[in-house]
């Protein structure tokens, strides 16, 4: 099943991906968070000047600098959601399941799923089960990786 990924970034902070069944979907998302950071209303959207090096809101990706002078930029593409296919029966790992995760250029990790950090917000424990070392991951982290349940 594919899904459409929106990714936000905002001065260099790269926010957690989030999936859409449609593309229609995330660029509703990626226009309402445009249109915030741009503090526009829906009738300025619809007539302002997208032609700009200072701002652009396309199909599938966005930018401006905020009132905050912050950069944000957006991007939506596609991705083959293999979660339900790696993970248990519904698509969730559950503190204590171990797992193998394998990058695309085939450097593997054999992890323990902990569950999500308390202390750094957005962000998930896993132990290292080579190293025996607890690592922070992103969710866009499973994301990038084949995951296979031990």
């Amino acid at each position: 099943m594919k899904k459409e990924v929106l990714c936000e970034t905002i001065e260099r902070e790269i926010s957690t991906p989030v999936l859409f069944d449609t593309k229609e979907q995330a660029r509703t998302e990626m226009v309402k968070r445009f249109k915030e950071a741009m503090n526009l209303t829906d009738e300025e959207f619809e007539t302002m000047d997208n032609d700009t090096s200072e701002y652009f809101c396309g199909e599938n990706e966005a930018y401006c600098v905020n009132a905050n002078h912050d950069n944000c930029d957006w991007s939506i593409f596609t991705v083959e959601d293999t979660s339900y296919d790696t993970c248990n029966t519904n698509g969730i790992l559950t503190t204590g399941t171990v797992f193998t995760a394998k990058g695309k250029y085939g450097v593997q990790y054999k992890c323990e799923f902990l569950g999500m950090s308390l202390e750094h917000e957005g962000y998930v424990c896993l132990r290292d089960m080579d190293s025996n070392t607890i690592v922070l991951v992103t969710p866009g982290w499973f994301q990038q990786k084949e995951i296979t349940i031990n």
